[in-house]
This record gives structure tokens, sequence and C-alpha cells, in this order.
């Protein structure tokens, strides 16, 4: 039987620019999630491909994101999207609005978008900008226990904030 973890660390506090990159990535991640919500609501579906092809470009141009991160806010639309389906056709229909981005939704990492470098005993998020070569470097607050686990992580990854700490999660 396979086993499934999820794992969440701590980012170090990030510098001013860092923590100013990662704010407004959070924004408009949440904004190209919501735009992807809105083509779901107009086609009335939770399609990943109808959601995906509507939606996809208007994201690249329209925010500027990398594709990752584009594909990545499609994903959390359309995750979104298929929840509100759940509770319409539960007990709970009448009760279910179809949903809107509150606040941020963090920042979707796709497994092209980041690499995890262990230097020494400190470990390192290498984050993209979206720019080759230009990357925001996020230091790592790893316990001990968890080290082993770290060089198994593999997959999307999702970056948020959780009052003024930032975290990410596999």
């Amino acid at each position: 039987m396979q086993r499934t973890e999820t794992l969440i660390i701590k980012v170090l506090q990030p510098t001013v620019r860092k923590a100013r990159w990662l704010d407004t990535m959070a924004d408009l991640f949440s904004q190209s999630v919501q735009l992807a919500l809105d083509s779901a609501h107009t086609l009335r579906t939770s399609s990943r491909a109808s959601i995906h092809k509507v939606s996809y470009h208007p994201i690249r141009e329209q925010f500027a994101l990398p594709a990752d991160y584009a594909r990545m806010a499609v994903n959390a639309a359309v995750s979104l999207a298929r929840s509100y389906d759940g509770l319409r056709h539960s007990a709970h229909q009448r009760e279910t609005a179809f949903p809107t981005v509150n606040g941020s939704q963090g920042i979707g990492l796709g497994v092209n978008a980041y690499r995890l470098v262990e230097r020494g005993e400190r470990w390192m998020l290498r984050v993209s900008t979206g720019t080759r070569g230009d990357y925001v470097w996020l230091p790592l607050c790893v316990p001990g226990r968890l080290r082993d686990q770290m060089r198994l992580v593999y997959g999307d990854a999702k970056l948020f904030k959780r009052g003024a700490d930032w975290y990410v999660m596999w």
C-alpha cells in the first residue's frame, strides 16, 4: 500500500524584496484563479479541459504569469469548481453559492517552477520568477526529523501565508 504524506515547511523570514515578490505573486495568482473561476461559472462546467481552453492564455497575457503558474491557477479553479459541484449535488444544495476568491490563494508551484536545494544542513527553495535564470531563493526551516523526507519531495507545491509567516506545502 502506497503511503502519501503532506509536508508543510516554514520559510524563514524573507527579505523585503523577496516578501514584496511573494505578496505580488500571491495577488496575481489569486486574480488568475478568479479569472478561471469566472470562466467556469460562465461555461457552467468544472471540466479541466474547458476551463483551461478559455482561461489559460488570458491568464498568461493579462497577468504575465509564467506557464507553470498559469497551469496551477487553472488547476486551483478546477478544484474549487468541482468542490462546488459536489456540494451542489449534496443535501446542502440550497446553501451553496458558486465560489469566489476571498483573499490569497497562495501561490501554486508546478514541478518546473521550483527546485529544492540542500546546502549542508540548510535547505533552500529556489522559485522561478518567470525570467530565465532569475530566481527567488527562500531558506527553509526544516526540523532535523524531516530532513530525510525532504529528499523524497517531488510534485506540485504551494506557497502560502499565514499571519506574517510563509510556508511551503507538498
